[in-house]
């Protein structure tokens, strides 16, 4: 059974650019989000089943608006 990887999403991309080259656990401990909800965020996937509270707390880390 051959996998696809998922389809690479506007958000998904931006928050690589966001986090840069910081660890993905350290962002996790300081905004409060837990780092396997960040890490399927930024891979763009399960997007739909994210609540708007946890998507505001990422924007309000970042200090970016949600688009």
């Amino acid at each position: 059974m051959q996998r696809t990887l998922p389809v690479m999403r506007p958000h998904a991309t931006r928050l690589r650019e966001l986090r840069g080259e910081r660890d993905i656990h350290d962002i996790a401990a300081e905004s409060g989000v837990d780092w396997r909800t960040l890490a399927m965020f930024e891979l763009g996937s399960a997007t739909d089943r994210f609540q708007f509270n946890t998507i505001n707390q990422i924007a309000i880390f970042y200090g970016v608006p949600i688009e």
